[in-house]
């Protein structure tokens, strides 16, 4: 929730009393479970270094789980995003889809991982492509993988301010793109679940994509009833 609301000194907080508590009860998948959200923070802060840093760590651990073990290598693929290496996003996402083969459904030992599903995981491909947007080779995979594993999440997942993140990042993707219709509709899609669950990272999401449109395109109406509808 801290995350969501932007609030990084309490989300680090929150994960470090829980990182003690893991290590405590030597819980392996919990453990790697906050590497991989304070991974999920560094990503957030643009700290590319220590996404890839966290997201190896998470995946050196065959102990644990394999849910965290595949988020944990998209993760790394997002990281050298961040740093410009197609090439090693390429081979992480390809770690993260062979992984992934094995997630199944509901893990009753690991409760708290109800939501990483393949559908979700195929969601997390679409975002890590989408760092690479603005080349049309991702651009493409992207928008592909996204529309398709949100379209899988069920509907109870869609409606929630993590799910929201989905038609948020496919706005991003759109505006790397430079597809101004596109963008506009996906982060109103996000805006819509924001104004039902309130403050979280899709309304921020959202918000950014519209200042860049802003700054771009400050002409276009569809830029404008964006503009209304985030307010």
């Amino acid at each position: 929730q801290h995350r969501q609301i932007g609030d990084a000194g309490g989300d680090r907080g929150r994960l470090a009393q829980t990182l003690e508590w893991a290590t405590e009860i030597g819980d392996r998948t919990m453990t790697a479970t906050v590497l991989l959200n304070r991974g999920e923070s560094a990503l957030l802060a643009g700290e590319a270094g220590t996404v890839i840093s966290l997201a190896q760590a998470v995946q050196r651990d065959k102990a644990a789980a394999v849910g965290p073990r595949a988020h944990g290598a998209d993760l790394e693929a997002r990281g050298h995003a961040l740093a410009g290496d197609s090439a090693a996003v390429d081979r992480c996402l390809g770690q993260a889809a062979e992984l992934a083969t094995g997630l199944e459904g509901h893990d009753d030992k690991h409760p708290w991982l109800y939501w990483m599903s393949r559908a979700d995981m195929q969601c997390k491909r679409g975002i890590s492509l989408g760092f690479l947007a603005s080349d049309p080779r991702y651009y493409g995979l992207a928008v592909a993988e996204l529309e398709a594993g949100y379209a899988a999440l069920p509907a109870d997942q869609r409606s929630t301010p993590w799910g929201a993140e989905y038609p948020a990042y496919l706005a991003v993707a759109h505006q790397r793109a430079g597809d101004v219709g596109q963008a506009c509709a996906m982060a109103l899609a996000a805006a819509r679940v924001v104004q039902r669950t309130g403050p979280s990272l899709a309304q921020r999401l959202a918000q950014q994509v519209h200042a860049d449109l802003q700054a771009r395109y400050p002409s276009d109406p569809r830029v404008a009833e964006l503009a209304d509808a985030l307010a």
